[in-house]
């Protein structure tokens, strides 16, 4: 942690940067705890919460804009066969949100009636059981950074959206789920 405070000090680096730093140690010592050279990786554990980092620059040509998400949008609205990837990449688009949080979201977090949806919890990388288990995502009853839970209201065609996919998914637990159990691969639904 200390280490990790004298890198980023007062806001000296973006969190995107430190991410990616941390990224490549992370790696190193993964091979190393695989090999048996090592048995933990304190890389892992530092809060990244705690640390402070410079603020990010928004630069143009980064992001979608807005009438290229609304291409998207209509492309897929458009689409004559409706799966659930396609389902979830709309869906996503209309949320705005983080791919960890819209992952996470159960049928439990919809309200058909208020047309709300109510973010509070995401899928995660679980590291610590991931070599003992095999399993490598978790559901994590918090946000990133600790945030509060967010209630979001829906437009129209996010409700449309959601009812599409409850006709596929109504008796599993998670909203974007895949075949059995599980939620999408992060993979599959990439951020827009």
């Amino acid at each position: 942690m200390n280490e990790c405070k004298s890198i980023t000090g007062a806001g000296n680096i973006t969190y995107k940067a430190y991410s990616r730093a941390m990224n490549v140690l992370n790696q190193i010592y993964d091979t190393l705890l695989e090999e048996g050279i090592i048995d933990i990786n304190f890389a892992r554990q530092v809060p990244g919460n705690r640390l402070r980092f410079k603020a990010e620059t928004n630069h143009d040509g980064e992001h979608y804009s807005r009438e290229d998400r609304n291409k998207l949008l209509q492309y897929l609205y458009d689409s004559e066969e409706k799966k659930v990837y396609s389902l979830g990449v709309s869906l996503s688009a209309c949320l705005g949100k983080r791919l960890g949080e819209c992952r996470a979201l159960t049928w439990e977090d919809y309200n058909p009636d208020n047309k709300t949806l109510i973010i509070r919890h995401q899928m995660a990388t679980d590291y610590e059981s991931m070599k003992s288990t095999g399993k490598t995502e978790i559901d994590k009853n918090h946000l990133k950074a600790y945030r509060k839970p967010q209630i979001i209201p829906l437009s129209d065609y996010a409700v449309e959206v959601l009812e599409e996919l409850r006709k596929i998914n109504g008796n599993k637990k998670y909203i974007l789920n895949s075949k059995g159990e599980k939620t999408l691969s992060a993979i599959i639904l990439m951020p827009i």
